[in-house]
């Protein structure tokens, strides 16, 4: 659920961010969107979340250096990960169905 104070839902878009915060952290654990700040000239960025608990050293790592080697390889490549949402929409249907993990 969507969590908002009664004193932060009229706001200006334009200068805070917090709506955007809302619904982004009940969507993405793993990764995170971050809009430039108001008034500078640096644009979007993503930050990537490790697991919470890895096993040990070597994993933790293993997954830095992967996230590292992921985004220079999307940032090099200029990867467009657009996905149309009528695929979206596809996917979930399939996804709902009994046993679709096995079957779809």
């Amino acid at each position: 659920p969507i969590s908002a104070f009664s004193n932060r839902i009229d706001l200006d878009d334009e200068r805070d961010t917090d709506h955007f915060e809302s619904l982004q952290s009940t969507n993405w654990q793993n990764m995170r969107f971050k809009p430039p700040p108001p008034d500078s000239n640096i644009g979007w960025r993503v930050e990537f979340r490790t697991i919470e608990a890895q096993i040990t050293d070597f994993e933790n790592a293993a997954y830095v250096s992967f996230c590292i080697l992921l985004s220079r390889a999307m940032a090099s490549f200029n990867c467009n990960f657009y996905i149309p949402l009528s695929y979206v929409q596809i996917n979930m249907e399939r996804a709902q169905k009994r046993n679709a993990v096995l079957e779809q």
